[in-house]
């Protein structure tokens, strides 16, 4: 019994920590291609996570359904035992204008069957990958926005995100029937952040966007206990972050030129600093000498450091429904130099995109749309790059 708890408390850790699959890659096809600007042109169900404000300007109603591969592969050798290897998932948004002036959004992620995760660590001094780890098998955000006066729109929205809490209580009891009295206690918590945004719009031609995005988390509390003969052979505690995204001000523009030529940039302050851990912690009291006691601890503070994300895109229409795009981002990292306590695996990473979409009229008001994107992400130090690729395709009527 004894063996198994310790080796249940290793298996977890090295819990990655790092932001939701959405603060990480994006959300959306063409926003995607864009480098990720978003803020100020996601007039569709991606507006539900860059600029709620912006549902208020989408065209019609619209339905679209998403595939999206992610592929990393970090360097560090051992120490990046941890990292999220494949990715893949089907992504369904859709945006509704019941009123003129008023847009209402709904974007959810579904991970294609389990997130396979490799944790593993060769002492008591866990190590963790901050980058694109994250665990979370489903995602949901809505929103709505509202444009008071033709100038201005105004949005909110709301994502989600689980708290879990999973136990093991075994209690021996030689001799007795029955021997073994087991419970397995769980709780499941909903944890609700808020995104906030308003756009400003001097000319049609031009768009400046502000959005706020509360912190976003997902925790993890596992508890596992045995005794018998009123002695507690084991108790164990492991607790943690599946993923955590700090609060943000992101500011975003755009500007259409000639009707042919689109210039989107964002810049995204994310106050990483406010995250104070810890990453995970083990922590187990025994009495039994045949198992000494021990405690794996992540950092308790991290030092992270704010920083600024800089995103930038260009959409050209070659022909009638048909649009090229290519973009560019630069993240530097929140993680100070790794120390020996823990080995936060980050870097500052250069992200190329590019895509390509295709609208065309089906019949009257009803309008089919296609959009596809593969982006490279090549992070400095030699600590390795991710490829996220996918399609989204899109039904609409106006």
């Amino acid at each position: 019994m004894n063996r198994i708890i310790l080796a249940l408390a290793l298996s977890f850790a090295c819990i990655s920590v790092a932001g939701p699959i959405e603060d990480t890659f994006g959300v959306g096809a063409r926003n995607k291609a864009l480098g990720g600007a978003g803020v100020s042109i996601a007039e569709d169900y991606t507006a539900t996570f860059y600029n709620p404000s912006l549902l208020a300007l989408c065209r019609g109603s619209r339905l679209s359904l998403g595939y999206d591969y992610v592929h990393t592969s970090l360097g560090g050798g051992a120490d990046a035992a941890e990292q999220l290897d494949n990715y893949n998932s089907i992504n369904l948004g859709f945006c509704l204008k019941p009123l003129n002036q008023l847009g209402i959004g709904v974007y959810s992620n579904f991970s294609m069957g389990p997130i396979e995760f490799s944790a593993s660590t060769l002492n008591t001094n866990p190590t963790y990958i901050m980058y694109a780890g994250d665990l979370k098998a489903f995602s949901m955000m809505m929103g709505g926005g509202y444009s008071p006066f033709r100038q201005l729109t105004v949005g909110a929205a709301m994502s989600m995100a689980t708290g879990v809490y999973l136990g093991s209580e075994m209690d021996v009891r030689p001799g007795q029937d029955p021997a073994v009295i087991a419970k397995f206690p769980a709780q499941i918590t909903p944890i609700v952040g808020a995104i906030v945004g308003a756009t400003y719009i001097p000319m049609p031609e031009l768009h400046l966007s502000l959005v706020y995005r509360s912190v976003t988390f997902g925790k993890i509390n596992i508890a596992a206990k045995a005794k018998g003969n009123g002695t507690t052979y084991a108790d164990a505690l492991i607790e943690g972050f599946l993923s955590y995204s700090p609060h943000q001000i992101a500011f975003g523009s755009s500007y259409l030129l000639n009707d042919s030529w689109l210039f989107t940039g964002d810049a995204t302050y994310y106050f990483w600093s406010k995250y104070q851990g810890p990453f995970l912690q083990i922590r187990t009291s025994p009495t039994s000498p045949s198992f000494p006691d021990f405690s794996i601890a992540g950092v308790e503070n991290p030092n992270f450091s704010d920083v600024i994300v800089l995103r930038g895109g260009v959409e050209y229409r070659m022909l009638e429904g048909l649009k090229i795009r290519g973009g560019y981002s630069f993240r530097p990292t929140p993680a100070p130099a790794p120390s020996r306590q823990a080995k936060l695996l980050d870097s500052s990473t250069h992200r190329i995109t590019s895509g390509i979409g295709y609208e065309f009229q089906l019949y009257q008001n009803i309008f089919l749309t296609a959009d596809a994107f593969f982006n490279v992400d090549i992070m400095q130090d030699g600590r390795g790059s991710a490829l996220n690729t996918g399609l989204l395709l899109g039904a609409e009527y106006d």
